[in-house]
């Protein structure tokens, strides 16, 4: 399988809504993270998926179409950074077949 090119950059959350529409957005972090991060997740999930992610039953969305039509935004979170590093590393191949 052949390597394909993606641009990647990581946006400060003070830079964050001159990005929002973005075509890819990967956020890492929950509803508790810090730096905003947190506020910006409360707006992608539900409150039912944000619980999900406090009991690890479930830390990887995949959400479309949320601030601009064709957008996919995937959220890997855990109950804490550790569980959240843990998933990031976990579904590394999730992430690249979405960027597909």
């Amino acid at each position: 399988q052949k390597p394909y090119p993606v641009l990647m950059s990581t946006i400060l959350q003070s830079d964050f809504d001159q990005h929002k529409t973005d075509k890819f957005i990967i956020i890492l972090g929950g509803q508790k993270a810090y730096d905003k991060v947190g506020n910006v997740v409360k707006e992608v999930l539900s409150e039912y998926e944000q619980a999900q992610l406090l009991t690890n039953k479930v830390n990887y969305f995949v959400k479309k179409d949320v601030w601009a039509s064709g957008q996919t935004i995937i959220v890997i979170g855990g109950s804490n950074r550790e569980k959240t590093a843990e998933t990031a590393n976990a579904k590394i191949s999730s992430v690249k077949a979405e960027v597909k």
